[in-house]
């Protein structure tokens, strides 16, 4: 299924090009993650707990679970990630992220700060859409 990233340069450009302002599908099977976090099978923070273990973690439980669904990384079409630190986030999260993107065909997104997770350990929590054929 082709996916077309917009960046259209009538408009501001991505921060940090971290994702694409639009991206046109002409899937008809959609997936959506619910909140995802970076713990592993067993329910445990994997690594230090830091924000870039944690995030590893969380990237790979995404492509666990869109592969469980018979997707791959290049289907998904939004990303929203909720962050208790944004500016650690984007010095570490955002590296762990984008090694499961290409350059130029990033997923739409929101970064969000907040106070604090449901799970009070995780430092991040990210939801995932997905459009395949």
């Amino acid at each position: 299924m082709p996916l077309t990233h917009l960046n259209p340069p009538t408009v501001y450009p991505p921060a940090r090009n971290a994702y694409s302002v639009a991206v046109i599908s002409s899937g008809s099977r959609h997936v959506h993650l619910s909140g995802v976090v970076g713990r592993d099978k067993d329910g445990k923070h994997e690594g230090d707990g830091g924000m870039a273990a944690q995030m590893r973690t969380c990237m790979n439980n995404v492509v666990k679970i869109l592969e469980a669904a018979g997707a791959k990384p290049e289907h998904v079409v939004r990303m929203t990630i909720h962050t208790t630190d944004i500016q650690r986030y984007i010095k570490e999260g955002d590296p762990e992220r984008n090694r499961h993107f290409t350059a130029g065909k990033l997923p739409t997104g929101t970064l969000v700060e907040i106070t604090r997770l449901a799970d009070p350990q995780a430092l991040i929590e990210v939801t995932v859409d997905a459009i395949m054929d």
